[in-house]
């Protein structure tokens, strides 16, 4: 494509971008379709094809817009931005293993992208198939980290979701692992609630106890499930009232508190001298 016809693609596109924003969708659509005619650069036609579906799905018309998503499968089979656009939108209409297969398709295709296998292990992980997304992680983080800098944002995100998924997945010691490794990556780290979690399930109390505090510094303490793991790290201390105290503080911010099995191996001394049975709005599920 010629300098002077690819500048006049880009401010035709601007042209459509300003048309959507205006909620003139009709012509929007109409200008990104003389446009897609004109355009054989695979990054340009998939940022058009991704403009038609808005527009499509902004007036409502999905049917359409499953048709067109079909079409350009047809015509570019082997496009990895074009079967991740597919695929965000099946995801979106509900359509989970259509996604889930086109998903597939473009991490295969490119199975250094980051973003495809971000976004298709957090559709495995909600599906509960944790393992499976662990698989697309992995293989992904081979290709990347040969090439990215250790403090590369996008590598960074990759080892969280990994974390995450160890962590989903009940593998809490490699969840460990990588979350310190993250830890040191960014200096606003969110998961110190996760590494609380992971310890509390290796009954190392000192540490969940310290990290739920540093997430509290972080994010103040209005989150009840934090104030439960703070609750759970206290009483396996041995420090039964300071863990009432924030068990109470718990009930509060939730209503009730269900108690299952796994919370009493942390609990169990709260049990022992009574005093838990004696708190209101705790329901027992063992």
């Amino acid at each position: 494509m010629a300098t002077i016809e690819r500048r006049k693609i880009f401010i035709k596109l601007r042209e459509a971008q300003e048309l959507f924003h205006d909620e003139d969708y009709t012509r929007a659509f109409n200008l990104l379709t003389s446009l897609e005619k004109n355009s054989s650069n695979e990054h340009l036609k998939s940022k058009i094809s991704q403009m038609k579906i808005q527009c499509l799905m902004q007036v409502g018309n999905v049917n359409s817009a499953k048709n067109y998503i079909e079409d350009i499968l047809d015509e570019s089979p082997l496009s990895g931005k074009i079967n991740f656009i597919a695929a965000n939108f099946y995801k979106d209409i509900g359509y989970n293993e259509k996604a889930n297969r086109l998903y597939l398709r473009s991490v295969c295709l490119y199975p250094e992208n980051i973003q495809y296998a971000l976004t298709y292990s957090r559709l495995l992980r909600d599906n509960h198939r944790g393992k499976e997304a662990l698989g697309i992680l992995m293989k992904t983080l081979r290709k990347v980290r040969k090439f990215k800098r250790t403090d590369d944002m996008a590598l960074y995100f990759l080892y969280t979701e990994l974390a995450n998924a160890y962590y989903y997945s009940g593998y809490y010691k490699r969840a460990l692992v990588i979350f310190h490794h993250t830890e040191k990556l960014q200096k606003d780290f969110p998961y110190h609630d996760l590494i609380a979690e992971c310890y509390l399930f290796n009954k190392e109390y000192e540490k969940a106890l310290s990290n739920i505090n540093k997430h509290f510094l972080q994010w103040g303490n209005t989150d009840p499930e934090a104030t439960f793991i703070k609750a759970k790290a206290l009483a396996g201390l041995g420090k039964n009232n300071e863990a009432i105290i924030e068990i109470s503080k718990c009930i509060k911010l939730w209503g009730e508190i269900v108690i299952t099995a796994k919370d009493m191996t942390h609990l169990f001394p709260l049990m022992q001298d009574g005093s838990l049975k004696k708190i209101p709005n705790i329901i027992f599920n063992l």
